[in-house]
């Protein structure tokens, strides 16, 4: 096989490689755990991105799964995150990143809240996060992560 044709050929198979890949994402954060909340028709799965070293906003993967509901929710506006030091911050940003839009069955996005509150971190302080959801399919879905 000629080199040209060598090339051609890891070049297609790289590109089949990230044609395949659903979506690309950060890495969760290794110290915080995806939780999973299965009530109703509904499954939401959530994993902090990056609580370790946050930048501007505390990211989080958001998964939401269905046999039957049509999920086209906007998260930012159903969202907050709640220090158990009393701060609390409504999400500001919900970027889809599978399937590319909103609706269908099965969508995939991040779920941005401001990192500080008054200039001071949302987890200065804090041991524990609470992440509610609310009239996501049920009234009340909440997720707890334990800070170290």
């Amino acid at each position: 096989m000629t080199r040209k044709r060598l090339a051609m050929t890891l070049l297609l198979l790289a590109g089949l490689f990230l044609v395949g890949c659903d979506s690309i994402s950060a890495p969760p954060d290794d110290s915080a755990p995806t939780l999973v909340d299965r009530q109703g028709d509904l499954t939401v799965s959530i994993t902090p991105l990056n609580l370790k070293a946050p930048g501007e906003t505390l990211d989080f993967n958001v998964g939401l799964s269905s046999r039957t509901t049509n999920l086209n929710y906007r998260m930012s506006a159903l969202a907050t995150l709640t220090a158990d030091t009393g701060r609390t911050v409504r999400a500001t940003v919900w970027t889809i990143t599978y399937p590319q839009k909103a609706g269908g069955f099965h969508i995939e996005g991040t779920l941005g809240f401001p990192a500080k509150v008054d200039g001071v971190s949302i987890t200065d302080g804090a041991t524990k996060l609470t992440l509610t959801l609310v009239n996501v399919a049920v009234p009340k879905r909440i997720y707890i992560w334990e800070l170290k």
